[in-house]
């Protein structure tokens, strides 16, 4: 797995929007979403905990949206693998119990880091028909910030 490429800037500093990650359309997967092994980065014994697998449901410019059995608090912090093995770094700022599926939890998480525009374009085929222009959209800004 790799860990380069990464842009060195907080989302935050180059995408101001604090808790509201939504201004930015959330592209929903197809297939009901996408199976991970996460991992917990926060501590040292989260080196000897299992993985996490979780469904990625969605996924944008500033963060990724997962369902799982694993309730999480704000704060934490999880290593999520792209389809291509590109290892991005999150923080949960929310996780709530599914309406649905009570026994699963909904789990929001924000980027680290700036991702490079070649990550975001490896879930293209993913991403549902008709949100492939918005998705196109949030590629070329992350070209355009990383230029």
């Amino acid at each position: 797995m790799r860990d380069r490429g990464q842009i060195e800037r907080p989302v935050d500093d180059v995408i101001p929007l604090g808790y509201d990650s939504r201004r930015y359309v959330r592209f929903v997967l197809s297939g009901g979403g996408y199976v991970v092994q996460c991992h917990l980065d926060n501590i040292w014994f989260d080196a000897f905990r299992p993985a996490l697998r979780m469904n990625l449901r969605d996924v944008n410019i500033r963060g990724v949206g997962l369902m799982g059995k694993a309730q999480l608090k704000p704060g934490d912090r999880l290593i999520i693998p792209s389809p291509q093995d590109y290892l991005m770094h999150a923080k949960v700022v929310r996780c709530a119990p599914d309406p649905l599926f009570p026994k699963l939890y909904r789990i929001g998480l924000v980027w680290d880091r700036l991702l490079p525009a070649r990550v975001l374009l490896q879930w293209e085929s993913f991403v549902l028909p008709p949100q492939l222009p918005d998705f196109h959209e949030q590629v070329s800004i992350l070209e355009s910030l990383s230029n």
